[in-house]
């Protein structure tokens, strides 16, 4: 039992724990709020067979998430057990599913795993430069199979494999099958050595970059929370190396980042192979659990596959959550478009659309379909003492990324008094980029500001030319550069921001103070910068160089 109220239940801080590991019936106490990347989590470690309970809602649930849930609740295979309503109880018939493939006792692989396995191994043993990219959704047993293919190399020549994945928790799976395979004991949690000196440890995404060139073999585990340009690096610097990643998940990943990781694939290893597991381990096929969490939150949308029609127009809306939560069509088509453009979209993205006040959506349809899509975040309007304590920095005050960015760099209390817009996602169908789309989405986010008197609109990406290139020509002006790497693009994070009125006129003073220090910054801080990255796309920067 998961709960923050009752005694002798696990924490819901509690429940990384859990990751990796099969539970059999798993209660949840929803009572206090839902962090619904934390519930699917849970649910993908319950074995079939097994239930998922949740108590605790409210029957009058009043936001708007909530409502969806409970929408969702009355999908066939679920039970209700309600104060009010009574009882409802699924039919057994609604219950029938596919034949479990279960996890075989002797650690035998299943025959997908099977094919995972000897497709690892002929990256090792075939040409050079021709990765395998393993895919799959959650509880098919890829880490698994990593595992078992990295046991039988070892068992079969001497050899350096160095597992690699953000963090040390996402490999235990891998490191326990090969350790069972391999029969050896647990004297390292996360580094196994043969009797013949073969070696499979781990190392850390930047660490491996940076500091290991020994390795005959590098496996990289849920590849997708790696920033490309780090995968790049990898690509670059290890010439027999093996990815994994899920597709629909919990975890914020998937469908965007293979699109993404594909094309670089193609782009540098023209002989690389992409092998799929459908079996499923912990449950059967078409299993009701797996079924109806995909379906509220969502993991299974795609993005709509049209073409762009010059003879029909474009049209841009401001959508109200309310209009989501009764459209499941368009609700769908515009996470399914966030999803396939931003790799770190997760559950909590989906709760964070249908119940924030404070998210402005807007979409680009055309024949009422999305086509474009962006949110932006109302921030600001923080109060005199909380804002001094800011400037001072010692305070942080959760979601006003933008307005508390420009109040701690420049000191200036002003930005956080007064309300701003930060825009947090813009995403185009492929078909309808370079046809104005995203531009025509900025522009009414700002429009929409202006009318609600929101003086400053601003963004913070992952700095690259191109789109470096694209808010500048909307007339925003960088402010300030991050000093380290964000952790889900790989580049230095940039803040840019445009004035909508009168009163933040004072902005370009600090634009031009950005360019002045940016100029010492780049022997020491952006030492490392890609040529091709920020510099080389702005013509107000590059006379620092001459």
């Amino acid at each position: 039992m998961v709960s923050d109220n009752i005694d002798g239940g696990m924490s819901w801080k509690q429940t990384k724990a859990l990751l990796g590991q099969d539970c059999f019936h798993v209660a949840l106490d929803i009572s206090e709020g839902l962090d619904a990347e934390r519930l699917c989590a849970i649910a993908g470690c319950i074995r079939g067979g097994s239930l998922l309970i949740l108590f605790g809602l409210s029957e009058s649930p009043t936001d708007n998430f909530f409502l969806r849930l409970c929408n969702m609740f009355n999908q066939k295979t679920v039970a209700v057990f309600c104060q009010q309503e009574g009882v409802r109880l699924p039919a057994l018939a609604d219950l029938c599913v596919g034949e479990s493939v279960k996890e075989r006792q002797d650690g035998q692989p299943t025959n997908d795993q099977e094919i995972a396995i000897q497709s690892v191994k002929k990256v090792l043993g075939g040409h050079r430069r021709r990765p395998c990219l393993l895919t799959a959704d959650r509880g098919r047993g890829k880490s698994s199979a990593m595992g078992m293919a990295a046991a039988s190399i070892l068992c079969e020549k001497k050899t350096s494999i160095v597992v690699t994945s953000p963090r040390k928790a996402n490999v235990e799976t891998l490191f326990s099958h090969a350790r069972n395979l391999l029969e050896l004991s647990l004297d390292k949690p996360y580094e196994l050595v043969t009797s013949s000196g073969g070696r499979l440890r781990y190392v850390a995404p930047d660490q491996l970059i940076r500091d290991v060139s020994d390795a005959d073999f590098v496996l990289v585990d849920e590849a997708a929370a790696i920033p490309l340009p780090m995968l790049e690096r990898l690509l670059s610097k290890f010439s027999r190396i093996c990815f994994s990643t899920t597709e629909h998940g919990y975890e914020g990943t998937g469908k965007g980042f293979t699109t993404r990781f594909r094309a670089l694939l193609d782009a540098r290893c023209k002989g690389w192979k992409e092998v799929t597991l459908h079996q499923p381990i912990r449950w059967a096929e078409s299993d009701p659990l797996e079924l109806w969490l995909s379906d509220t939150f969502l993991f299974d949308c795609e993005p709509a596959l049209v073409a762009f029609d010059e003879a029909s127009p474009i049209d841009y809306r401001i959508v109200e959550p309310r209009q989501l939560l009764g459209d499941e069509a368009q609700l769908r088509s515009l996470f399914g478009l966030l999803i396939s453009a931003h790799y770190q979209t997760s559950p909590n993205d989906l709760k964070h659309i249908l119940n924030d006040a404070s998210c402005t959506i807007l979409t680009a349809n055309q024949n009422d379909v999305v086509v474009g899509a962006l949110l932006a975040q109302k921030e600001g309007e923080i109060s005199d003492v909380i804002a001094d304590k800011i400037v001072a920095g010692e305070r942080r005050v959760r979601g006003h990324l933008l307005a508390q960015g420009l109040g701690f760099y420049t000191g200036d209390s002003t930005f956080l008094s007064l309300p701003c817009l930060r825009v947090s996602r813009v995403a185009v169908l492929p078909s309808f980029r370079r046809h104005g789309v995203a531009s025509q989405l900025v522009k009414l986010c700002e429009q929409t500001g202006a009318k609600k008197n929101v003086p400053l609109i601003g963004t913070s990406f992952g700095a690259t030319s191109e789109l470096f290139s694209f808010w500048r020509g909307l007339g925003f002006l960088p402010i300030k550069m991050g000093t380290q790497r964000d952790s889900a693009s790989g580049h230095y994070s940039l803040l840019m921001t445009r004035g909508l009125d009168d009163s933040v006129n004072h902005l370009p003073l600090y634009h031009d103070l950005f360019e002045i220090n940016f100029s010492k910054q780049l022997a020491e801080q952006f030492f490392d910068l890609e040529p091709r990255s920020l510099l080389l796309s702005s013509l107000r920067l590059l006379h620092v160089f001459h």
